[in-house]
C-alpha cells in the first residue's frame, strides 16, 4: 500500500475518499482517486476482515477482496443507479411476472451469515407474495449474497414449472453487483469458487421460463429489496437456533398451496433442510 501511495504523506477519508493531503499536486485526478480507493481498501480489508479469519486466504482470494471493495468505494460525482428499466419492471409489472428480490448478510462480516429472498407474483390482478429465509453458518456477506441468488434462480423457476398458468415470466433482482456481473460478465469469485460455479450451472440450466437477473442498487428505497435484506437478517440471526443450510418460510396466510409446494421444492433440490411440518 505504500508503494501504491507514491508521494502522498497523509490521507484524511471521510465518506467518499473526497479530502486528501498531498506533497505534491496530483498529475492525474483519476489516477489519485484510484490509489486512495485502493490503499483504504487495503486498509480495511487488513483491520475488519483479514484479521477475524482463523486462516489465511490465497492471494487470489484476497485481491479480489481488496478490488472489490476499492470498486464499491471509488468517489464519483454521479453514484451507480438502478437502470430505468429495472425500475419499470418494479413499477410497472406485467401480467404473469414473477419478481425475486435476493440479499445476504453476515453479522459481523464475516459472522453469522444468512441468505434471503422476497418474491412477488402478478397474476389475474392479484398479487401474491411470500419471503423464505436460508441460515449458512459462518460465512461472508458475498456468501450470502451468492446463496440468495443462486436461491432465487431456483426458485423461480421450480414455481414457473409448477405454476405455467400464473408465471410466464421471472425477474430475479440482487443488489450484489459482483454476483449479477458474475452471471451476465464472467467477473470472478475466488472466495468459493464451487458457490460461484453453482450459481452459473443454474442461470444457465434454468432460463427456460425467460428468467433474466438484474442488478438493483441496495436500500434505494426499492420495497422488495428491502423486504429482501429483512429475511436475509433473520437468517442470519437464525444461526443461533438453527443448524446452517436450514430454511425459514416467511409466508403470509392464505399462500396458495402450489405456491408454497413448488417454493419448498426448490430449497429441497439445493440440499437445504426443510423443517418436519412443511408439506410436499
Amino acid at each position: 500500500s505504500r508503494l501504491m501511495l507514491g508521494g502522498a504523506v497523509g490521507i484524511t477519508i471521510e465518506g467518499t475518499l473526497r479530502h486528501s493531503l498531498l506533497a505534491f499536486p496530483p498529475t492525474n485526478p483519476i489516477i489519485t482517486l484510484a490509489t486512495y480507493s485502493l490503499n483504504y481498501s487495503i486498509w480495511c480489508m487488513r483491520s475488519h476482515y483479514f484479521s477475524s479469519l482463523n486462516y489465511t486466504p490465497n492471494t487470489h482470494s484476497a485481491a479480489s477482496r481488496i478490488f472489490e471493495h476499492a470498486l464499491n468505494h471509488f468517489p464519483s460525482r454521479r453514484r451507480r443507479s438502478t437502470p430505468e428499466a429495472v425500475l419499470k419492471l418494479i413499477s410497472e409489472p406485467r401480467e404473469g411476472l414473477l419478481l425475486i428480490f435476493s440479499d445476504g448478510s453476515a453479522m459481523p462480516n464475516p459472522g453469522p451469515c444468512g441468505a434471503g429472498i422476497f418474491f412477488q407474483i402478478f397474476s389475474h390482478g392479484k398479487v401474491i407474495n411470500g419471503s423464505v429465509a436460508l441460515a449458512l453458518g459462518h460465512g461472508t456477506n458475498n456468501i450470502g449474497e451468492f446463496n440468495g441468488l443462486l436461491l432465487a434462480i431456483t426458485i423461480g423457476d421450480s414455481v414457473a414449472e409448477a405454476l405455467p398458468l400464473l408465471v410466464s415470466s421471472v425477474a430475479c433482482l440482487s443488489d450484489c453487483l459482483i454476483g449479477v456481473e458474475h452471471l451476465h460478465s464472467g467477473w470472478s469469485f475466488a472466495e468459493q469458487p464451487a458457490l460461484g460455479t453453482s450459481l452459473r450451472k443454474a442461470y444457465k440450466t434454468k432460463r427456460k421460463h425467460k428468467l433474466q437477473v438484474y442488478w438493483v442498487r441496495g436500500h434505494d428505497a426499492i420495497a422488495g429489496n428491502e423486504a429482501a435484506d429483512r429475511a436475509a437478517k433473520v437468517a442470519a440471526r437464525a444461526n443461533t437456533t438453527h443448524p446452517p443450510l436450514s430454511i425459514s418460510f416467511l409466508f403470509p396466510p392464505g399462500l396458495p398451496p402450489l405456491v408454497a409446494r413448488a417454493t419448498a421444492s426448490a430449497a429441497r433440490s439445493l440440499g437445504y433442510l426443510i423443517p418436519d411440518y412443511y408439506p410436499g
